[in-house]
């Protein structure tokens, strides 16, 4: 397989509420979790998913992707605590695998546009590390002990989101530097791309490429879903 999506869906989603990971709270008639999945099951550039669970969660996990009948799935594995212990999960295991390329996606971002994906994967054939990333439209500041400190030059900021796409080597090589350096805790995988001296290219995602972390973003998301059929 050429190009593997590894789907992140490791985390337990509290402060969505409802009692459970928020990657199965319905978004219309599916799961969150579902709508990501399929996304890189349509994408004509990717050969195989991976997704990586909550370990508490991987029952539920499986019966979803039986209901939807995923050609593309490879398996489901269990994440670690951290999302960067999950990363590096399903890169473990896609070390059995001939693959090329990695496209990284949190699961939480439901609405991620076909294009986007083919664009992510497109650009890796040019530069070794992309992500998708929109321009920061809003006035930014610094703030401390709940006051502004200083106001943030916005130009040149980016709000990054993911899919984030690596050449394979690189994304690997990322993740053991960044043990051996003591890092548990990266907040994406670019992140740790950057610390090799990687210069990542930058692919629009789109203002409909959102997280769902809070209520709001869930109201959002389904005023945003396409209509059925």
């Amino acid at each position: 397989m050429k190009t593997v999506a590894i789907v992140l869906a490791g985390g337990e989603g509290s402060r969505l509420g409802g009692g459970q990971p928020k990657q199965f709270t319905l978004l219309g008639d599916k799961p969150i979790l579902a709508h990501a999945l399929s996304r890189f099951e349509q994408a004509d550039c990717v050969d195989g998913v991976l997704l990586v669970s909550h370990p508490a969660w991987i029952e539920t996990a499986r019966h979803l992707a039986i209901r939807e009948g995923y050609r593309k799935l490879m398996a489901i594995i269990p994440g670690g605590p951290t999302r960067q212990a999950s990363s590096r999960a399903g890169l473990e295991f896609l070390e059995r695998h001939e693959v090329e390329r990695v496209l990284i996606h949190d699961s939480a971002r439901p609405l991620v546009s076909l294009d986007v994906i083919a664009e992510v994967a497109r650009r890796l054939s040019e530069a070794e590390v992309v992500t998708a990333a929109v321009p920061v439209a809003d006035t930014v500041v610094r703030g401390a002990e709940g006051a502004v400190r200083e106001m943030v030059e916005r130009e040149g900021l980016y709000a990054v989101q993911t899919p984030q796409g690596f050449r394979a080597g690189v994304i690997r090589e990322a993740h053991e530097r960044a043990l051996a350096d003591g890092i548990r805790d990266a907040t994406d995988d670019v992140q740790l791309a950057l610390r090799l001296g990687r210069r990542p290219l930058i692919v629009d995602g789109g203002r409909f490429n959102i997280k769902i972390t809070f209520a709001e973003d869930l109201d959002l998301a389904r005023r945003l879903l396409p209509p059925a059929g």
